[in-house]
């Protein structure tokens, strides 16, 4: 029994499919590589809290991403290179970063004894 070709929608599915494969992977290659800066503050969109890099004062040589918001300190997230803190970042505040002003975080600490 002879097999049909794929129809033209089929083909049109699977050629979208492997393009928006490949863009993903593009985009977690370029990810993968990317570190941020000791001392930057980050936000994603929609979101209403900040994280700053920062090295790690209680484990020597690891990394820190301290998270606020208007509230004050959130918590934080330690780990053992940049890369990782790039993760961090993507999975705390979404697939797109937004580097903040130097000052930021004075901004939104001077609130933080008001209520």
């Amino acid at each position: 029994m002879a097999t049909r070709p794929p129809t033209k929608s089929a083909q049109d599915w699977r050629v979208r499919e492997i393009r928006e494969f490949a863009e993903h992977e593009r985009r977690s290659a370029r990810r993968r590589t990317w570190r941020p800066t000791l001392g930057s503050t980050w936000t994603g969109r929609r979101v209403a809290s900040f994280g700053v890099v920062l090295r790690d004062p209680s484990e020597p040589g690891c990394y820190r991403l301290q998270i606020f918001d208007a509230h004050g300190p959130q918590g934080h997230r330690t780990r053992h290179t940049l890369g990782e803190i790039a993760e961090v970042l993507h999975e705390e505040f979404g697939p797109r970063l937004f580097a903040m002003p130097a000052g930021t975080l004075d901004k939104v600490a001077a609130g933080w004894g008001a209520a």
